[in-house]
């Protein structure tokens, strides 16, 4: 039977889990800075959000796999406030919280980043369900404990620990329609000292085509493409003594899409990933320290939209100490932390340069550049009342390239009922660019269509946030909650107009001159042209708009989400949520452009989720309206390329139907997109299609 409701961590164990840090827990039974969800906490009434002065949504595993999803993407994107959408470059969801744009949004999994470019647009896609125990999303500026990439939110997922006594399973395969094809396992074995697990999952789907009615892009090809991941995880844990743990992790993924059109030309995208981390944790009475080692490997090679190469990597060292106590009737929390960053890219563009003066081409010469990064931070939590929690702390963040920033955050939580919560907060980041956004020479997009270009004379992006909300819960089956906000981007990096990168020459052929003689294109032509009459060749020289890296002025986002929850039976669970958004560019620079394209005014989200009590069986049914949006016309988001043309509304809605069986057995059956939309603002998304699967443990008696 599926649980709905969210789980409370106790008193003393939500002041810990609310120390900064990618903190890991080593047993489920010991509770951990991270450990929001605690299992041995008495089960509290219907919330959205955590205790927590910072405002908090957990799910976890049971929730998680009551819904229709096939990856961490399909899970998130519903919720209110939260849009995942494909891009040209290749993510399948890049994910923009309250509109802030998908740069500032960091996917973690286990506290470090899992895929993608460094300091680029994450894909959530990317994340697999295999192996994880709950997902966390914060939002609003989190810069101060997870730096300026984080500035507009945070979706953090915690995977499931090594077992600690003895050997456990778990299994998930299925298949669909449109060749989807996904299979994951996970295996762990140990006891309280040491212990081990390795998960793996490889999913394969085909492509689509688009309806033929569309002014909207396609976000890759025909229904004769494919893709194609594997993904694996290993864990290791050791703990020699209760209170000090060792974890090493290791993980590799290898993502390859193969995109065929109709006139029988094929490109391709292969992107292969590898993590290493080993961390050491101790544990005292009143104290904690936390310490991690960390690299990460991206390998990116494409002839999808533009030929290139592109290899980079992180070395990354981070440490905590959090301490707890008490002056006189109010309890605190004190973590000091820092971490340093070494980021080296190395990219290879397939293009010529042509120079117009000379006639001549060239290579786009090798680009290989690094950047070192810090930051030191310090955050105070204060119980100081039974209703009252303040939080507040400092971020100083270094680097190589650009001046230090400070990062200051502050956040309340007042309680003046037990059924009452009111939450306030205010942040700011200053997101420096990354080394593609400084350093990428100008290469073509689309086979020319346009060219794209860095910028080494960008500014960092400073930004700000502010948040006030409330949630009442008058009633354990009723919960309702408000959140009002408002984010300001100053020297926003967007790629704008930046004047024409020429191509080549094209000489046409003379023109003869209307004289008035009769047949006098034959004589020319017969006579190469010799007579003055005939007239002269033309150079032409061709161009393609070219788009560079720049800071605009002023982009802001504001508006209030709401959401009411309904348990009116232990079997029911009701969820609807409205967000309201607008959006504002202001840029000398851009005429007649006020708004950022895909951030639709309206959106309504839905969720209704039934136990069926004779057959065992639950039934989830996810949607999701979204009013009319600007569009552009690129795929990549990007403000330069918006259109002013508004896309149509549209809704889609998911369903999950779940069968236990014996033997700890259960098939599920998923429709996606039961309503068949086709277009969600800017792009093309995939039709109407079905899942079907068996998950389990392993051994099944």
């Amino acid at each position: 039977m599926v649980r709905a409701s969210l789980l409370l961590v106790c008193p003393l164990i939500a002041l810990l889990a609310l120390l900064a840090g990618p903190a890991r827990a080593t047993d489920d039974d010991v509770p951990r800075a991270d450990d929001i969800v605690v299992r041995a906490c008495t089960q509290q009434p219907a919330e959205v959000f955590q205790a927590t002065p910072v405002e908090t949504e957990v799910l976890t595993l049971e929730e998680v796999e009551a819904l229709p999803a096939r990856d961490v993407a399909d899970i998130v994107k519903r919720l209110p406030g939260i849009r995942a959408q494909p891009r040209v470059q290749g993510q399948e969801a890049a994910v923009s919280i309250e509109g802030m744009p998908p740069e500032y949004t960091l996917l973690l999994v286990d506290g470090q980043i899992y895929s993608g470019e460094l300091g680029g647009v994450g894909d959530l896609h990317d994340i697999p369900l295999t192996n994880i125990d709950r997902i966390e999303i914060l939002r609003g500026a989190q810069a101060l404990r997870y730096g300026s990439e984080a500035a507009g939110g945070v979706v953090s997922v915690i995977t499931r620990l090594p077992p600690t006594d003895g050997f456990e399973s778990r299994f998930q395969a299925g298949a669909g329609d449109q060749g989807f094809v996904q299979v994951q396992a996970v295996a762990g074995l140990g006891d309280e000292v040491i212990g081990g697990s390795l998960a793996y999952t490889q999913d394969q789907i085909d492509g689509f085509d688009a309806p033929s009615d569309t002014e909207a892009v396609l976000v890759g090809a025909g229904k004769d493409s494919d893709g194609v991941s594997r993904d694996g995880n290993a864990q290791l844990r050791w703990q020699p003594r209760d209170d000090v743990t060792a974890m090493t992790r290791f993980g590799y993924r290898r993502e390859h899409e193969a995109l065929r059109f109709e006139d029988d030309i094929t490109t391709f995208r292969s992107d292969g990933r590898w993590r290493a981390e080993q961390t050491l944790e101790w544990l005292g009475d009143d104290s904690r320290a936390f310490g991690s080692l960390f690299y990460y490997r991206n390998e990116l090679e494409s002839s999808s939209g533009r030929s290139f190469e592109l290899d980079e990597d992180e070395w990354k060292l981070d440490g905590v100490f959090d301490h707890f106590f008490e002056t006189g009737p109010v309890s605190h929390a004190v973590s000091i932390g820092f971490d340093a960053r070494l980021e080296r890219i190395r990219l290879h563009e397939s293009a010529l340069r042509f120079d117009p003066d000379t006639g001549d081409s060239s290579s786009v010469p090798l680009t290989r550049e690094r950047i070192q990064r810090g930051a030191l931070y310090a955050i105070a939590e204060s119980e100081v009342t039974r209703w009252l929690t303040f939080e507040a702390g400092v971020r100083g963040e270094f680097s190589s390239e650009f001046d230090p920033a400070a990062v200051p955050q502050i956040a309340l939580l007042v309680t003046p009922f037990d059924s009452l919560k009111l939450r306030a907060s205010w942040g700011v980041g200053h997101r420096a660019p990354s080394l593609r956004d400084l350093y990428q020479p100008p290469v073509p997009q689309l086979g020319g269509a346009y060219f794209l270009a860095g910028n080494p004379d960008l500014k960092t992006e400073s930004s700000t946030s502010y948040r006030l909300g409330f949630e009442w819960t008058p009633d354990r089956r009723i919960s309702l909650a408000g959140t009002w906000f408002y984010n300001s981007i100053d020297d926003h990096i967007r790629s704008t107009p930046d004047g024409v990168v020429p191509l080549g020459t094209v000489t046409l052929p003379p023109v003869p001159v209307d004289t008035g003689r009769p047949g006098l294109d034959l004589i020319c032509g017969s006579t190469d042209f010799f007579f003055p009459e005939c007239g002269e060749s033309q150079t032409i020289l061709i161009t393609s708009q070219l788009y560079r890296k720049t800071n605009l002025d002023t982009v802001r986002t504001q508006g209030f989400e709401t959401r009411l929850e309904l348990r009116p039976h232990e079997l029911v669970l009701g969820q609807l949520g409205y967000t309201f958004l607008e959006t504002k560019v202001v840029d000398s620079t851009l005429i007649g452009l006020d708004e950022l394209p895909n951030e639709a005014k309206h959106t309504v989200d839905a969720l209704l989720q039934l136990d069926v009590p004779k057959l065992d069986a639950s039934i989830a049914l996810t949607g999701r309206w979204r009013s009319g949006a600007l569009t552009e016309t690129s795929g990549t988001g990007l403000i330069g390329f918006t259109s002013n043309r508004k896309s149509d509304d549209s809704f889609v809605l998911d369903l999950r139907v779940v069968q236990p069986l014996p033997y700890r057995l259960a098939l599920f059956a998923d429709v996606f997109n039961v309503t068949d939309e086709r277009v969600v603002d800017s792009y093309v998304v995939r039709g109407r299609s079905f899942f079907v699967g068996l998950r389990g443990e392993i051994p099944w008696w």
